[in-house]
C-alpha cells in the first residue's frame, strides 16, 4: 500500500534537539515560526511581556474542532479520535517559559502525532493552558498591518513585504 505524501514523514528531530539545547538557558519564551512567514518578533515580543505570569501561556490564533483526515497529505493514522483539541495554525505562535519547562520535560514521553500543531494541540490538552487567541497570527492569505505574522508566502512576497515595511510602516503595500 503506498501512503503517498503526508507530514508524518516529517523529522522531528530538529525540534527535539532545540528543546533538549534550550532547557538549561534562561528563557522566558518560546516562538514557533513557519519557515515560509513573515513575522514582526519585535511586536510579539514585546506584547509578551504583558502577558507572561507563573502560569502556562500560549499565544497565537487558533484552530478549533478540526477534524481528523484519515486520508491525503494530512493523514493522521494514530490519533483516535474525531477532531483534535484546539491547535495554533503553523504561521506562528507562542509559549511561555512554563509551557517550554514542561515540554522539555515530558519530551521523551510525548508521541509525535501528524504535524508539530497538531502535536503541540494534543499535549497541551495535558496541561490546559491559558490560550490567547490573536487573529494578527495570520493562517490565511490576508494581509493587515498588524499582522505579526503571514503565512506561506513565495520568497519575492516576503522581499516586497520587507520593501513595503521599510518604505511605509505596512508590509500589505504603500
Amino acid at each position: 500500500m503506498i501512503l503517498g505524501e503526508n507530514w508524518m514523514n516529517t523529522s522531528y528531530a530538529p525540534h527535539r534537539d532545540v528543546v533538549r539545547e534550550l532547557t538549561p538557558i534562561m528563557i522566558f519564551i518560546i516562538q514557533s515560526i513557519n519557515d515560509v512567514d513573515t513575522t514582526d518578533v519585535h511586536t510579539s515580543l514585546s506584547e509578551l511581556d504583558e502577558r507572561n505570569d507563573n502560569t502556562f501561556i500560549w499565544w497565537g490564533n487558533f484552530r478549533k474542532q478540526w477534524l481528523v483526515q484519515k486520508f491525503g497529505k494530512w493523514a493522521d493514522f494514530v490519533y483516535s479520535a474525531d477532531v483534535y483539541p484546539a491547535f495554533a495554525c503553523g504561521s506562528g505562535n507562542v509559549v511561555n517559559r512554563n509551557v517550554h519547562e514542561w515540554i522539555a520535560k515530558n519530551a521523551d514521553y510525548l508521541h509525535e502525532y501528524q504535524g508539530e500543531d497538531v502535536s503541540m494541540g494534543i499535549w497541551m490538552a495535558a496541561i490546559s493552558p491559558a490560550r490567547v487567541e490573536d487573529g494578527r497570527w495570520q493562517c490565511s492569505d490576508s494581509c493587515t498591518r498588524d499582522a505579526l505574522s503571514r503565512p506561506e508566502l513565495e520568497p519575492s512576497q516576503i522581499k516586497v513585504h520587507w520593501e513595503n515595511l521599510l518604505m511605509c510602516s505596512d508590509p500589505c503595500g504603500c
